[in-house]
């Protein structure tokens, strides 16, 4: 589950356009892991358009078994 996600766009996003998204593992610590990512704009070496951090808590499918949906 995402307990927390920062976006830093560096330039626009045309829409049309095809992002390159990398995404890395930089910590993990119990049920956190930390990650980085970057989207590029049209190209795997394109101008880097967008940054985030985020940090996500590992929950066991079971969990949303016993307590349903949200709807």
């Amino acid at each position: 589950m995402t307990a927390s996600l920062q976006t830093q766009f560096r330039r626009p996003v045309p829409v049309g356009v095809t992002l390159y998204l990398v995404a890395r593992i930089v910590g993990r610590e119990g049920r956190k892991v930390w990650c980085t990512g970057e989207a590029r704009l049209g190209a795997p070496d394109g101008p880097l358009a967008a940054e985030a951090t985020a940090l996500f808590l590992v929950v066991p499918a079971t969990h949303f078994a016993e307590h349903g949906t949200l709807e």
